[in-house]
């Protein structure tokens, strides 16, 4: 009897490692190149660094691993809060962690941006001098947990729904300022041929960007979580997101030309 036992106890780790995921799915917000932006297509599909970047976890890791349209941003956050999508890449901010398991190290690093209309520069070195302006900022885009919990204590930054359209009310100087990531900010001012907005010097702030499993993913167990780890610490060690990201950079830059062109 106790021999049985033994041999059962020996049985069931095989079992659970049998059933253990061997795909994912992963998603992030689709209108922010170059690390991710969804094609004109039907159906939809995402190109950027995101996907170049999974599908080198995946070969790593041994998982394969599906970049998937979900909609726009705020769904897609949705879909992965329920557990219908496995991982996302997203920054860290404290609420998220009641949902996310977020992997390490980081996926990327972006600066966060203060953009003004070059006709209306002024001088910013601290979060302070932001005050008394009037600012802009994305709904669903965090600006990194400590930024956001300044800016909802202490400054007038109203949010929009694109950031075309914060670009654009720039343009049009409807407001002082808008925050936001520089590369993303810096690809949309390219696509939409904006002449007269520019980013000042200084950062409001360097933020991570995480890969972060769904605590309601039924693909989140220690072993995945370990396989995910050690990919991405190769990922670091062998400075894939540099080289991928300005691949993607490149891609983008390319497309839009291809469509003016048209």
């Amino acid at each position: 009897m106790l021999r049985a036992f033994f041999c059962l106890l020996l049985v069931i780790p095989s079992l659970s490692y049998a059933k253990e995921c061997t795909r994912l799915t992963v998603s992030s917000n689709p209108e922010y190149p170059p690390y991710l932006w969804q094609t004109n297509t039907q159906p939809i599909q995402l190109a950027g660094l995101l996907v170049s970047f999974s599908e080198r976890i995946s070969k790593v890791s041994g998982i394969d691993i599906d970049v998937v349209y979900a909609g726009p941003w705020l769904r897609t956050q949705s879909q992965i809060h329920d557990g219908n999508i496995d991982l996302i890449a997203v920054f860290y901010t404290e609420d998220r962690t009641s949902w996310l398991d977020y992997l390490h190290p980081e996926l990327i690093k972006t600066d966060t941006a203060v953009w003004v209309n070059k006709s209306k520069k002024f001088d910013f070195k601290t979060w302070e001098d932001l005050k008394g302006y009037s600012g802009l900022t994305v709904l669903g885009h965090s600006l990194g947990q400590e930024f956001d919990d300044y800016a909802t204590e202490h400054l007038s930054l109203n949010k929009v729904s694109s950031i075309q359209q914060a670009l654009k009310m720039l343009e049009e100087k409807r407001v002082d300022y808008l925050v936001y990531s520089r590369d993303p900010g810096e690809a949309y001012a390219l696509q939409l041929g904006t002449q007269d907005v520019v980013t000042l010097p200084m950062p409001v702030s360097t933020e991570l960007v995480y890969l972060a499993l769904s605590k309601n993913s039924k693909c989140n167990t220690p072993r995945v979580r370990e396989k995910l780890n050690a990919a991405l610490r190769q990922a670091v060690d062998e400075n894939w997101p540099e080289a991928l990201t300005v691949e993607a950079q490149n891609e983008w830059k390319t497309r839009q030309e291809m469509l003016k062109n048209r």
